[in-house]
């Protein structure tokens, strides 16, 4: 599951405890999905899957998964993991081998995935008014001053803008799994449910990138319905 590896001494325990997460906003200088790396228990292989149950986060900026083993810190790209199960019961999933997705809901119709990304094209922008660290937004190359201490217990700048953001959507249905766009649910309703989806579509106010209005379309055209 391994991408590639950064040395670094190991000098302190990092908790154990789920952290709140509803505040937290990843930001240039710590471009992580949860504000602190926390134990979970990964999936990885194919043909004979890993449990591995390691301090882990995820990276927005690109889309990898962060781990420490031993005195090193690893990197392993969404297509060598299967599955990371965080403290908090939040799980992620790869999408299409090339993101990693919150699984936000899940019955019998199939999941509903959310990808959560660092919106390149606003953060551009206003890249100045920004205190960003180039390397932990891409990735490449070691922390120049990254300590063990800030992965159990990171404290962020007031200074630190948080990280423009962008949500895409994802609906598994079967063993196909799709972005959730206008185009891509008629393709995926029945015929006699597609009037009704456009007029659904302007009498909700549905927004794609909104999760409250994903969910509205997955209890109306792929939830299991009530008898």
């Amino acid at each position: 599951m391994m991408k590639k590896a950064i040395i670094l001494s190991l000098f302190s325990v990092i908790p154990l405890t789920s952290i709140c997460q509803d505040t937290w906003r990843p930001t240039g200088n710590w471009p992580f999905a949860n504000k602190r790396f926390e134990v979970a228990t990964v999936y990885s292989g194919f043909f004979t899957p890993k449990k591995t149950i390691v301090p882990c986060n995820i990276h927005v900026g690109n889309q990898t998964l962060w781990y420490a083993q031993n005195d090193t810190l690893m990197e392993a790209i969404p297509g060598s993991i299967l599955r990371v199960e965080f403290p908090d019961s939040s799980v992620y999933v790869p999408v299409n081998n090339e993101k990693f997705g919150k699984i936000i809901h899940q019955d019998e119709g199939g999941r509903v995935i959310k990808v959560e990304e660092v919106d390149y094209k606003t953060l551009n922008k206003d890249a100045a008014q920004r205190n960003l660290n180039a390397f932990t937004l891409d990735g490449a190359g070691a922390f120049s001053t990254f300590t063990i201490d800030m992965i159990g217990s990171y404290e962020s700048n007031p200074e630190d803008l948080p990280l423009p953001l962008h949500n895409d959507f994802y609906f598994v249905v079967g063993k196909e799994i799709f972005q959730v766009t206008e185009g891509n649910i008629i393709k995926h309703i029945p015929a006699d449910k597609k009037k009704d989806f456009r007029a659904f579509l302007r009498s909700a106010e549905i927004i794609m990138q909104n999760e409250s209005s994903i969910m509205k379309i997955w209890n109306r055209y792929f939830a299991p319905q009530k008898k």
